[in-house]
């Protein structure tokens, strides 16, 4: 706490109080910080796991969804993370700083799989999937208020198991694909406090779909997927604030198709892949990813997952 040098007035005591809401909003966000919850996966399972991002190791039991979900996209604030299902359009949300059940939030304004998702702490965006046929719908919600999802805008192609992240101010959604040999290598970008059609961003590498993503506030990315004749281990970057096509940042540990639920705490990536795996990454280097921990439960089918200090968490 500042020295105010033994003088008190009426202004020293309102800075006091600036300070005193300054420092414990920071402790608190310390001792908050690095939740990570992993939702559903496999044969539409309702499992949520919990990690903690800052110490690796593996996952334990959080509670149960309402419904499973394989295939969802999931967003967060420091409170609350929010799961929308898979095949259909319930919304759920938990609370962090307590394990247990998921509650109803209310409905997509379609019902969705295989798409995914991106958030600052207020606003959570829900992108593409395959309602009844490929979509471009991107859905809102206010993740502090429980309530129907509204119509945000599109996205550039009709598609399926892309990548999603979010900085503060700007949502991210990247590949996917649309059946056969559709598979995009274009970078979207929303601003997240207004709503509209993506503006482009840049380019991945090549046309991938079941890439994943997340990011810090400045920098997202990209790892693995499946190119239509190569699955990939290649982990890719951009700067979120700059347009651009990818960089790149490393490999995954092995090459995977079918990457799942990726979150952080802003420092650290941890990425479901196929099985039980967690992989880890440091966001700000770049470099090769090193083993984690487990899940609880072994999962081939898309995860998704969010923490309570992800990219779109102001530091």
């Amino acid at each position: 706490m500042p020295n105010y040098n033994g003088v008190w007035s009426l202004t020293t005591q309102l800075q006091y109080n600036t300070d005193w809401q300054a420092d414990n909003v920071s402790l608190a966000r310390v001792f908050a910080a690095g939740i990570g919850l992993f939702f559903g996966g496999a044969s539409n399972s309702n499992v949520i796991d919990k990690v903690n991002i800052s110490s690796a190791g593996n996952a334990t039991d959080f509670g149960d969804l309402l419904t499973g979900t394989g295939g969802g996209g999931a967003v967060g604030s420091t409170t609350r993370g929010v799961v929308a299902g898979a095949s259909t359009n319930e919304i759920q949300y938990v609370t962090f700083a307590t394990a247990g059940n998921a509650t109803d939030f209310g409905d997509q304004t379609v019902n969705r799989t295989l798409g995914n998702a991106g958030s600052n702490s207020t606003r959570g965006l829900f992108f593409a999937g395959v309602p009844s046929t490929f979509s471009n719908i991107v859905d809102y919600i206010t993740i502090g208020t429980t309530g129907d999802a509204t119509d945000f805008g599109d996205v550039t192609n009709a598609s399926t198991s892309g990548a999603g992240f979010a900085s503060t101010t700007r949502a991210i959604y990247a590949g996917g694909g649309a059946g056969g040999s559709n598979r995009y290598n274009n970078i979207d970008y929303f601003t997240i406090d207004t709503t509209g059609n993506a503006t482009d961003f840049g380019n991945l590498s090549a046309g991938k779909e079941n890439p994943n993503g997340c990011s810090s506030n400045t920098r997202g990315i990209f790892a693995g997927g499946y190119t239509g004749s190569v699955i990939l281990d290649v982990i890719e970057y951009i700067t979120i604030a700059n347009t651009g096509d990818v960089t790149d940042f490393g490999d995954l540990t092995t090459s995977t198709s079918n990457m799942n639920g990726c979150t952080s705490n802003q420092t650290t990536a941890v990425m479901h892949r196929t099985g039980d795996s967690i992989e880890t990454v440091t966001i700000a280097s770049t470099g090769n990813a090193s083993d984690f921990g487990d899940l609880t439960v072994s999962r081939s089918v898309r995860t998704c997952a969010t923490g309570n200090l992800h990219g779109g968490i102001a530091a």
